[in-house]
């Protein structure tokens, strides 16, 4: 009897304090409910709560999501070296909604919960904000000439980022698995080491301190040090075109004597000054020019000046010429003609040259034998006269020379004021048979 009215005793104890629990669940459950119907409804997130760690305490859902959106879009990823907030070219979605609430955490006034957020690049942002960037692009690795010797210079690596699809995964993968995206390996790479070079730099080094020595008819003009101006091009050495365009105008404008006004000593002593003729050196640039270059890619230490014209020797500035010790002398006035053999007189005789007008006039000047020729008709303009002549040696481009005039029987004096030649220099048959045999092909002919 006394069990069963403890018994009823602890069951209506426990049947009370159910009934408690009940009507408080019941109640606290109202009261959350009705917060959380009102935070469906636009209301305010509890004090104290935490999305993925982000305070958004007593904010509105949408609020929330600008709250963590800008969180998560502070954090910096390094773009070819400038650390750049991510929200400034990465759309995020934050997933928020009542339903991620925990009711239970809810009751309590307080809680945290997690949610997903979605990353997705604006490809077209991402460029953009690179193209602001001063990136260091990459250098290929390349052969240089530094201080006459071929060097390697090492290639750059740089930091420039192409944005590629491979870039974009990488960057919201890493995003959504909480990782900070390196984007280094995605940086342009140099096509060329130095390591791919070792060859060439092989071949190039048989430059190393590369001269040219400049040579014209047997004697050494000049030594162009070369070695500071070569370039490699990948398979070869070649120098500049205007480095050699330079080199060889400085040349023509020491050596070319084409045209210039000569110091001669007559054979009466006397010092004059002789302009104009057909000799003198004149440099063809453009042969010239095309064999330095053909040289240096040969790995030539020796070229020949190509010349459009020639003197008899190079200029001689203690004597004011180019004609040197051997050559041909015609005086106008004196009527006579002179050839020296290495500073030696040799031959000499009377003369008779052109009729002193001016389309038969001997032309003065500096001239060379342009060749020589035996048995030559020679013809007036349109056969207004025409002459046999055994010893044909022209000196003018337009058909003065020297030759024997075998219907002559006197030379010298004035006679070529009134019965002057064409403008040839007419000589007795004998005196020209010897010359014709004497001179050569070049030979300065001097006419005062």
């Amino acid at each position: 009897m006394k069990l069963k009215k403890i018994y009823i005793i602890i069951t209506g104890l426990l049947i009370f304090i159910l009934a408690g629990f009940m009507a408080a669940y019941i109640y606290v459950y109202k009261v959350a409910n009705a917060k959380y119907e009102n935070l469906e409804n636009g209301g305010s997130l509890p004090e104290e709560y935490m999305v993925n760690g982000i305070d958004v305490s007593g904010r509105s859902i949408t609020d929330a999501k600008n709250v963590i959106k800008n969180v998560l879009g502070s954090r910096q990823i390094d773009l070819c070296g400038v650390n750049t907030d991510i929200i400034t070219f990465i759309d995020i979605d934050i997933k928020l909604s009542p339903d991620d609430i925990d009711i239970y955490s809810y009751i309590i006034n307080k809680g945290s919960t997690e949610i997903n957020a979605g990353y997705k690049v604006n490809k077209k942002k991402l460029k953009d904000i690179i193209k602001g960037i001063d990136c260091t692009e990459p250098e290929d690795a390349r052969i240089e000439f530094i201080d006459g010797k071929a060097a390697i210079i090492p290639e750059v690596y740089g930091n420039s980022l192409k944005v590629t699809n491979e870039v974009v995964k990488e960057v919201e993968n890493c995003l959504i698995n909480s990782k900070i995206p390196d984007l280094s390996k995605f940086y342009k790479q140099p096509g060329t080491t130095s390591n791919d070079l070792e060859k060439s730099l092989k071949k190039a080094s048989k430059w190393n301190n590369y001269k040219i020595k400049i040579n014209s008819e047997g004697f050494n003009i000049k030594l162009l040090d070369a070695s500071k101006h070569l370039l490699w091009n990948g398979k070869k050495v070649i120098l500049p075109g205007k480095w050699i365009e330079r080199e060889v105008n400085k040349l023509s404008k020491k050596l070319d004597t084409y045209d210039r006004t000569r110091t001669f000593i007559t054979s009466g002593g006397e010092v004059i000054k002789v302009t104009g003729g057909t000799m003198g050196w004149k440099l063809n640039k453009d042969k010239t020019k095309k064999a330095i270059s053909k040289a240096v890619k040969k790995n030539k230490k020796r070229v020949s000046l190509v010349w459009d014209n020639r003197g008899a020797v190079m200029w001689d500035s203690k004597r004011g010429n180019d004609i040197g010790n051997t050559y041909v002398e015609v005086s106008l006035k004196q009527q006579k003609v002179w050839y020296y053999k290495n500073g030696k007189l040799e031959l000499q005789s009377s003369t008779v040259t052109g009729l002193p007008t001016i389309e038969r006039q001997t032309k003065t000047g500096v001239h060379h034998i342009l060749y020589k020729q035996r048995d030559r008709v020679l013809r007036g303009s349109a056969g207004a006269w025409n002459s046999f002549v055994n010893y044909w040696m022209p000196f003018t481009w337009d058909g003065q020379g020297l030759h024997d005039a075998s219907w002559r029987s006197s030379f010298g004096g004035s006679i070529y004021l009134y019965n002057g030649s064409h403008g040839c220099v007419n000589l007795p048959v004998d005196f020209a048979s010897q010359l014709y045999e004497k001179i050569e092909t070049g030979t300065p002919v001097i006419v005062y």
